[in-house]
């Protein structure tokens, strides 16, 4: 089933591609990076080291076509992971991204596909803040989304989102399905500045409990001044949570693995009990961006919902960081930090500490080939846990890029 939905995703791309053959302008953009990285926790756990080497490869590459009535594009990247001495750890993964958007006097119709394959140790922990057993994970998605002017000001918005996930057989982890519907307004004051409101509903799926969840919330977006762009979100959410789990009952006594059936000869009987947990809480966004001269400050608290492959989503206050700078003409500075808290929903009250520390340096050798390198600080505490996991983490890389390539006609 995995192969086959990313082949639909695919088959897709493609065919938004083909169709669209007559476009006005085609590009074309693709470069390849090697990457070395050291560690010592590889799996983030508290307590241990674990020191390990990763190597590698990642080609990629981006095609787009755009004309006045549409836009079209594609994103593959490739990721060629080596462990020396662990060669159980070797992995190939692959990130997809594909949209198409069309547009006419007062529609806008537009798809995102995407198709990710990676470890549990990477985009999930970033998101969420949990350490899971490593494993595969494998992504699939879709956003069909439909924009309405009501008038030259007003928009009426749609959306609908779907994904699934399967881990590696044998891991221990739960597949899950999420998906979601939005509908929601929004108003143009000004050039500068926008208003807007919206109810979403979403369901979250997996073989051992699912949650419902309800949102209503209303947003703001403003460009202070030209350097000074500020974005809002606030609003109220529900969630419905039921947890199942299956117990061997006496069905003399009642009670659940009872002796008294073993020794009287009589079967248990499987008995199925579902929990029931409701939550109320508030979510939302603040983002900041300032442009410097010669950079960039980016600011960023939000609250949201993830799901885990534990069967249970998590409720994640996010704090992100991040400081770009020029130091010359070729040499650039970043700095970034990101602190989440998540506390898990139905009824599993463990709460996870994490937080990042990253600063690198590129250097921009021509126009062609870039080199770069880092350090980043790790921590993460889950309080189901004893101790508080570290890890330090360097790496250096090396990125060349092709020429662009466009065609217009």
């Amino acid at each position: 089933m995995r192969r086959s939905t990313f082949v639909l995703c695919a088959a897709a791309l493609i065919e938004l591609a083909a169709g669209a053959a007559w476009a006005d302008e085609w590009s074309v953009e693709s470069n390849v990076t090697a990457k070395a990285t050291y560690t010592d926790n590889l799996d983030l756990l508290p307590n241990v080291t674990n020191p390990a080497e990763i190597y590698t490869i990642s080609p990629s590459a981006r095609f787009s076509n755009r004309t006045e009535a549409h836009e079209l594009g594609a994103e593959l990247r490739v990721d060629v992971n080596r462990y020396p001495g662990k060669p159980q750890l070797n992995t190939v993964g692959y990130a997809l991204n594909g949209l198409g958007r069309w547009l006419d006097e007062r529609n806008t119709y537009g798809l995102t596909l995407t198709a990710v394959r990676d470890t549990t140790l990477e985009s999930e922990l970033s998101t969420t803040g949990v350490v899971q057993k490593r494993a595969q994970r494998t992504l699939v998605g879709a956003s069909p989304y439909w924009w309405y002017s009501l008038s030259e000001r007003l928009q009426a918005k749609l959306d609908y989102r779907y994904s699934q996930v399967f881990y590696e057989p044998g891991s221990g982890l739960i597949d899950y399905i999420t998906q979601g519907a939005k509908a929601g307004l929004q108003q143009q004051l000004s050039e500068r500045a926008s208003i807007g409101a919206s109810v979403s509903f979403g369901y979250f799926w997996t073989s051992a409990s699912n949650t419902g969840v309800e949102t209503v919330s209303a947003n703001a977006d403003y460009d202070a001044t030209e350097r000074l762009k500020l974005s809002a979100e606030l609003g109220a959410q529900r969630t419905r949570t039921e947890t199942r789990q299956q117990f061997l009952v006496c069905p003399l006594t009642g009670f659940i693995d009872d002796p008294i059936c073993a020794f009287f000869g009589v079967d248990l009987e499987q008995v199925t009990a579902t929990q029931r947990t409701d939550d109320h809480a508030w979510v939302g966004r603040l983002l900041a961006t300032y442009l410097l001269e010669a950079g960039s400050f980016n600011f960023a608290v939000i609250r949201d919902l993830n799901p885990t492959g534990n069967g249970l989503l998590v409720r994640t206050d996010h704090l992100v960081l991040g400081y770009k700078k020029t130091l010359q003409e070729r040499l650039s500075l970043n700095a970034d930090y990101t602190a989440l808290y998540s506390v898990y929903l139905g009824g599993a009250y463990n709460r996870v500490y994490y937080q990042k520390a990253a600063l690198g340096m590129r250097w921009q050798a021509d126009p062609y080939l870039a080199l770069g390198t880092g350090y980043a600080r790790t921590e993460q505490h889950n309080s189901a846990q004893s101790g508080t996991a570290h890890a330090n983490e360097i790496f250096v890389n090396l990125v060349y890029t092709w020429p662009k390539v466009s065609v217009s006609r």
